[in-house]
């Protein structure tokens, strides 16, 4: 997947300028996604080139004219091809895991210090998935304008739990070893 498809994504839902466009990758389709503000405005201009994406400009009174952006029908077009085409599991590419990978008595504390870091940080991504459950319509699952955001917001609540479950294995485990070990103070 490309950020290209991303955006068309979240377009094809309403038209966006720029900046609104950047908030969404930062509240929604950003937890499966992400993009910075830069890649995001040089990719509409790359989408606008190939007529993806059409802009109309925006007065402001008090503020630099804005575009507002929406997909057009090849735009349309190519994020149908891009739903039809098969998609391939996303490969794991996490330092912490490689790190947990090597561990031995002598980096334990370490290693188990990053995990206590990495633990709350999925706690955190957890308890602002369940307030977006929250605000999403109690039948969003039941609802064709939302029912892909709360599938969506399934896969970030089961994902969040399970590296939650998997970091209090791994520190538990290493507070075991370190305990048999006799080092239980230091660790």
């Amino acid at each position: 997947m490309a950020l290209a498809h991303a955006m068309l994504t979240v377009l094809s839902g309403k038209p966006l300028s720029g900046y609104d466009l950047a908030k969404t990758f930062k509240t929604s389709i950003g937890f499966f996604w992400h993009a910075s503000p830069q890649q995001i405005y040089a990719e509409l201009r790359r989408l606008e080139s190939k007529e993806l994406i059409k802009g109309r400009r925006h007065s402001q009174d008090k503020y630099p004219d804005k575009i507002i952006w929406s997909i057009t029908v090849a735009g349309q077009e190519e994020l149908a091809s891009f739903i039809a085409a098969s998609s391939k599991p996303a490969s794991i590419k996490d330092d912490l895991s490689v790190k947990v990978y090597a561990l031995d008595i002598e980096n334990a504390h370490e290693i188990r210090t990053q995990l206590i870091e990495r633990l709350q940080y999925h706690q955190e991504r957890l308890s602002l998935f369940r307030k977006i459950e929250k605000n999403l319509d109690r039948n969003g699952h039941e609802n064709p304008d939302t029912a892909g955001r709360y599938i969506g917001l399934r896969s970030g609540l089961l994902y969040e739990q399970s590296r939650i479950d998997w970091c209090m294995e791994a520190i538990a485990h290493i507070e075991r070893l370190t305990e048999s070990e006799g080092q239980s103070g230091s660790v």
